[in-house]
C-alpha cells in the first residue's frame, strides 16, 4: 500500500488520540462512581396473598338502614356488616306468630269436632233403643243421618284448620328466611376491605354503598379478606426441581420484619418449567399483633406486603 506523506502524518495522530483516550479511561476507572448502575434491592421479594377473599352480595332488592363496619375493620365469623330495611318482613312475622299462639280456628275446629262426635254417638245409641213396648226408635233415622253428617263436616273444619296451620307455619319459616337475608354476615373471621383492593372490581369501578341507597339482587356490597394465613409465591431454578417437596419447610421474611422470621410450608409445586424455572407457593401463619384493640387489625403481616423465601435444604448448584 502506497501512502503518501500527508496520509501517513493523519494515521499517526489517529493512534495518538486514541492511546490518550485509553489512558484517560484507565487513570480514572479506581474513582469511577457505579451509583448511576439502578442495582435491584427487590430481588426475590413479591406481595404476599391473603388465603381467601369473600365479596358478599344483596340476596335481596332493599334499602340499606345500617352498615355496621368499614374498610380495615377486623370482624369475626357471623358479625352482622349491613342491615337493610326490613320492617314490613318485621310486622308480618309478628302477625303470623301472633295467629298461631292463639290459633282460635284450629281451637274452634277441635271442640267442635269433639260436641258432634259425642252427639252423634249419643244419637247412634238412642237410635238402636225403643219407646216402651213399641217398635218406635227413640231416634229417628232422619236425626242420625244429620249429626253424622254434621260431624264429619265438623271432621273435615278440623282437617281444613290443620292445613292452614301448617300453610302459616311455613309461612312463618318463609319470611324468617327472608328476613335473614336482609341482613349481611361475615361468613369468616377477617378483615373488611374496600372493593378497589380487588382488580376485578377495581376495573369495574364499582362505588361502595352507602346508608339509605337501594341495592338490587346479587349486587356487591362488601368484600371480607381472611387474613390469619398468607401464601407466597417464589421461582426455583429447573435444575433444584426434584429437590422440592410438598410439606416441605421454608423461611418466609417480611421486608421491614427481617428480624421475625416466620416458618412457612411448601403448599404447592408447579408442574411446568418456564425459561429454567418453576413457580412454588408457600404458606405461612400470620403472627397475632400484641395488645390489639378490639375490632383492630390483629396481626402483625398485612396483604401485599413484600417478602421473601429460603427454602431449607436445597443445593446451591
Amino acid at each position: 500500500m502506497n501512502l503518501n506523506r500527508k496520509q501517513w502524518m493523519v494515521l499517526i495522530c489517529f493512534f495518538i488520540c486514541c492511546s490518550g483516550v485509553t489512558g484517560i479511561l484507565r487513570s480514572q476507572d479506581s474513582n469511577f462512581d457505579t451509583s448511576s448502575f439502578n442495582i435491584d434491592d427487590n430481588a426475590g421479594y413479591v406481595p404476599l396473598q391473603a388465603d381467601k377473599v369473600v365479596i358478599l352480595s344483596s340476596e335481596v332488592v332493599a334499602v340499606i338502614k345500617k352498615i355496621h363496619h368499614k374498610a380495615q375493620d377486623f370482624v369475626k365469623k357471623g358479625d352482622v356488616l349491613i342491615d337493610f330495611d326490613a320492617e314490613l318482613i318485621e310486622l308480618q312475622v309478628e302477625r303470623i306468630e301472633e295467629q298461631l299462639q292463639m290459633g282460635t280456628k284450629f281451637k274452634k275446629a277441635l271442640v267442635n269436632q269433639e260436641y258432634r262426635t259425642d252427639t252423634y254417638n249419643l244419637l247412634k245409641g238412642l237410635a238402636e233403643e225403643k219407646i216402651g213396648n213399641t217398635n218406635i226408635a227413640a231416634v229417628s233415622q232422619k236425626e242420625l243421618r244429620e249429626a253424622k253428617q254434621a260431624k264429619e263436616i265438623a271432621d273435615l273444619d278440623v282437617q281444613e284448620a290443620k292445613l292452614e296451620k301448617i300453610l302459616m307455619e311455613n309461612d312463618l319459616k318463609t319470611q324468617k328466611v327472608n328476613l335473614k337475608k336482609h341482613k349481611v354476615v361475615s361468613p369468616i373471621d377477617g378483615v373488611v376491605v374496600s372493593f378497589n383492593t380487588i382488580p376485578s372490581m377495581r376495573e369495574r369501578s364499582l362505588k361502595k354503598p352507602e346508608v339509605g341507597e337501594a341495592v338490587r339482587t346479587g349486587q356487591e356490597v362488601m368484600v371480607v379478606m381472611k387474613v390469619d394465613r398468607f401464601k407466597l409465591s417464589h421461582q426455583v431454578p429447573a435444575s433444584q426441581v426434584n429437590s422440592v417437596k410438598l410439606g416441605q419447610e421454608a423461611i418466609v421474611y417480611v421486608r421491614d420484619y427481617e428480624d421475625t422470621p416466620v416458618l412457612a410450608k411448601v403448599v404447592y409445586i408447579s408442574p411446568t418449567v418456564v425459561i429454567n424455572e418453576f413457580e412454588i407457593q408457600v404458606e405461612l401463619k400470620n403472627p397475632p399483633k400484641k395488645d390489639a384493640a378490639k375490632g383492630e387489625y390483629p396481626y402483625l403481616f398485612r396483604e401485599g406486603m413484600e417478602a421473601r423465601v429460603e427454602l431449607d435444604n436445597i443445593p446451591d448448584n
